[in-house]
C-alpha cells in the first residue's frame, strides 16, 4: 500500500517566533515521515501547496528518498491553497489501500471535512499537527479530538521537541497498530 505525505504550506496558516518557523518544522515533520516509510520499502508519494502545487508519485526507490527532499528544498510557505483543497488534489491517487499523512500548522476546521471522506473510503489516515502556539500562532490541539473520532491518528508537535525521534515512533505505532501488531510501549497519541 502507497504511503503519501502531504504538507500543508499555505501561507496563512503559518507562524515564525524569531528565527524558528512552523515552515521549518513542518520540512523536518515531512522529511522524517518520508524517510520512515521509505526505510521500510514502501512506495511514498509527496505533495505541498506552496505557490505551485508540488506532486511526487509514489516510489519505493532508494532515490526517492533524495526526490522528496529536492521538492521540500523548493517548498516555502507561500501558498494560496486551502488545506481542504490541497486533498482534494490527492483525491485521484488515493484508495482504500493508501495512508495519507498531513503535515499541517492549520487550526481551521474546514479540512477536517475533507479527511472524513477520505476515511469513509477507507483511506487510512494520520494528522501531524504543528503547534503553531509554540511560535505565537493558533493553538491546533483541538483538532485531535475531531481527527481521532474519524479514525485518524494526530500527533502534536511544537517547538523544541525532538522531531525525528518522536515521529518515528509515533508514526511506527501507529501504523503497527493498522498491521494488527501491538503499539510500541510508550508511544502517545
Amino acid at each position: 500500500s502507497d504511503i503519501w505525505v502531504l504538507l500543508d504550506m499555505e501561507a496563512s496558516a503559518h507562524a515564525a517566533q524569531e528565527e524558528d518557523t512552523t515552515e521549518e518544522l513542518g520540512v523536518t515533520s515531512a522529511a522524517s515521515i518520508a524517510h520512515h516509510f521509505l526505510g521500510r520499502g514502501l512506495p511514498v508519494g509527496f505533495a505541498a501547496s506552496s505557490k505551485d502545487f508540488l506532486l511526487l508519485p509514489p516510489d519505493r526507490s532508494a532515490v526517492q528518498d533524495g526526490r522528496i527532499l529536492d521538492v521540500l528544498a523548493q517548498a516555502q510557505a507561500n501558498g494560496e491553497l486551502p488545506l481542504a483543497q490541497a486533498i482534494a488534489r490527492l483525491d485521484p491517487w488515493l484508495t482504500r489501500h493508501t495512508t495519507l499523512v498531513v503535515v499541517t500548522p492549520s487550526a481551521q476546521q474546514g479540512w477536517l471535512e475533507a479527511m472524513g471522506i477520505l476515511a469513509q473510503r477507507g483511506v487510512r489516515l494520520a494528522a501531524v499537527l504543528i503547534d503553531a502556539s509554540t511560535f505565537g500562532g493558533a493553538d491546533t490541539g483541538p483538532l485531535a479530538p475531531s481527527l481521532r473520532a474519524l479514525g485518524a491518528a494526530p500527533y502534536v508537535v511544537g517547538k523544541g521537541d525532538n522531531i525525528a525521534a518522536a515521529l518515528d515512533q509515533a508514526v511506527s505505532s501507529h501504523w503497527y497498530a493498522w498491521e494488527g501488531a501491538a503499539a510500541a510501549p510508550g508511544v502517545r497519541r
